[in-house]
């Protein structure tokens, strides 16, 4: 029985080689792509090179057949076929990406930096040697906070999800990024703050966090905001930056869909 990757990692893997990658990968066989065409070649791609078929019939095999799903940590699967990572990509666009070879890596260090000009740059080390390097693609002299803190959040992450060890340092001015005010009964911003400020031990610490999650999770709902789970991962594995306030938590605007933020009142994070 063929042990499957989840569709969800397969998506995640997608939009980050996207976001490391672009725009390398905006014309195939001297055709120019959509960005909706390069992120669906993409994910095929990634699909192929891990045995399987696209991500739909991914998805379709998942649900509907007996064979089981990987629960290994995904970045041994992303490491056992990387070759295949690389030579797909080359043989589908006729060009290689140079910075996968971090997910050779086991520990990842990523530095954010701000130009007085208002340009955004994401840097990355390996293994804690040598100096870090400069990310491409849209990770190199983006002047969208929204788009740079967007794709930053989602290879951190995506990063984590897989299993590696990631330091994430200079997430500077942040306040140049939206945010929206989730309100939160009192009980749950009594146990947040008693979480953020360390007040209980390892074993209540994980059930006060599944009980604040929870809550915050609901409150999403009753405002109508959509997090984008599929390119950030389920809601609560991983550190989500918040600020805590009287009412309730800021949440920066990337963590959900443009559509749900439609109406609500956006301010900086801060």
């Amino acid at each position: 029985m063929k042990s499957l990757i989840a569709p969800d990692n397969i998506t995640m893997l997608a939009a980050v080689i996207n976001d490391v990658a672009y725009p390398l990968f905006d014309y195939k066989n001297n055709v120019e792509l959509t960005s909706s065409s390069r992120m669906r070649a993409i994910k095929n791609t990634v699909s192929y090179s891990f045995g399987h078929k696209s991500g739909s019939a991914l998805t379709f095999d998942l649900k509907f057949s007996d064979q089981k799903k990987n629960d290994k940590p995904f970045k041994l699967e992303i490491q056992h076929n990387f070759d295949n990572l690389n030579e797909n990509f080359k043989n589908r666009f006729g060009k290689e990406p140079k910075d996968f070879s971090m997910f050779l890596a086991e520990e990842i260090s990523l530095k954010v930096s701000r130009h007085p000009s208002g340009r955004y740059n994401l840097e990355y080390r390996i293994n804690k040697r040598g100096l870090h390097n400069q990310f491409l693609g849209t990770f190199i002299g983006n002047t969208s906070p929204r788009q740079f803190y967007e794709s930053s959040f989602r290879l951190y992450h995506f990063l984590m999800m897989a299993g590696y060890e990631v330091e994430f340092s200079g997430m500077v001015k942040l306040e140049y990024l939206n945010s929206v005010l989730v309100e939160l009964d009192f009980d749950t911003r009594m146990r947040l703050r008693g979480w953020i400020y360390r007040q209980y031990n390892t074993q209540e610490d994980k059930a006060i966090r599944r009980l604040v999650d929870q809550s915050v999770k609901a409150a999403f709902e009753k405002m109508g905001l959509i997090y984008q789970a599929n390119l950030f991962g389920d809601f609560g594995k991983t550190f989500m930056p918040m600020s805590l306030f009287a009412e309730g938590v800021l949440i920066p605007e990337i963590y959900f869909t443009e559509e749900s933020l439609q109406g609500k009142k956006l301010q900086p994070y801060r």
